[in-house]
């Protein structure tokens, strides 16, 4: 595992070394929540910055890069979930920005040691925050989180072993990957196979355990590299046509696919 350092991460994420907002695109009101002073406070702690990342800033103007929003991945090397699910690594992922555009937030996460693809915990199972760039909040606050995580991250594993321990039927597997699916894709603009999403990758992923089902179904959306084929007309003379899904980059939907389809595998896990 790879530990970033100010350079490595001033090459992928610029931002997160900030020291001021942007001054054109927010009020007096705003608070300035430095990224680089919560990494700082975090290291204290014993996290460590592992990946980072930045949307790309549709601006002509250089220098907006220096505010966008950004993305940290931080890891505890001591820390581990106890019970029996596998090859996982506790992670968490702070958000953030300086030009008005999104709050600083903090999820907690997951990350598998043998494909390294990030998993988000939805809130509701181990604490996650949003905060405002209002008023006069503090960086205790943000470390409070990590804090919590790392006291609750037990709790994960027991999810995680619930999902390993429900067995899905060919066509509960082929429901819950219609709806992973649906997730990134408008069914009334593009179709896709949804044995595309169940089609395994490595020996470690094989099984239809939901815990298995839902990583595989994971890693394929967040990547992409299965065919979506565009919906024509029935009376249509054209031929179907037929693209690669490309890999997910931008931050926000990477968030809300990874998030909602946790909640998927909860309702499955559940019934």
């Amino acid at each position: 595992m790879q530990v970033l350092n100010l350079d490595l991460l001033q090459k992928y994420a610029p931002a997160a070394l900030a020291t001021e907002r942007n001054l054109e695109t927010t009020s007096a009101k705003y608070n300035f929540i430095s990224t680089r002073s919560v990494l700082e406070a975090l290291a204290e702690d014993n996290w460590q910055v592992v990946a980072a990342k930045q949307t790309r800033s549709r601006s002509n103007e250089p220098h907006r890069r220096w505010f966008a929003k950004h993305e940290i991945t931080l890891s505890d090397p001591n820390l581990q979930i106890k019970q029996l699910v596998g090859e996982l690594r506790p992670q968490f992922y702070l958000s953030n920005s300086h030009d008005g555009t999104g709050t600083y937030q903090m999820r907690a996460g997951l990350e598998r040691k043998v494909c390294m693809n990030g998993l988000y915990v939805p809130e509701g199972l181990v604490q996650a925050v949003s905060i405002k760039h209002l008023g006069n909040r503090t960086i205790e606050e943000v470390v409070a989180v990590a804090q919590a995580y790392r006291a609750n991250v037990d709790l994960i594993g027991t999810h995680i072993r619930r999902f390993k321990e429900v067995t899905l039927s060919p066509a509960a597997a082929v429901e819950f990957v219609n709806r992973a699916i649906a997730l990134r894709h408008d069914p009334k603009v593009v179709t896709v196979n949804p044995e595309s999403l169940l089609a395994v990758r490595r020996a470690e992923d094989v099984g239809f355990d939901l815990w298995h089902t839902f990583n595989r179904a994971q890693e394929w959306l967040v990547r992409g590299g299965y065919d979506v084929t565009k919906v024509t007309p029935i009376d249509s003379k054209e031929s179907p046509v037929v693209r690669k899904a490309r890999p997910i980059q931008a931050i926000l939907e990477s968030v809300k696919i990874n998030t909602k389809l946790w909640e998927i595998a909860e309702l499955f896990s559940k019934n």
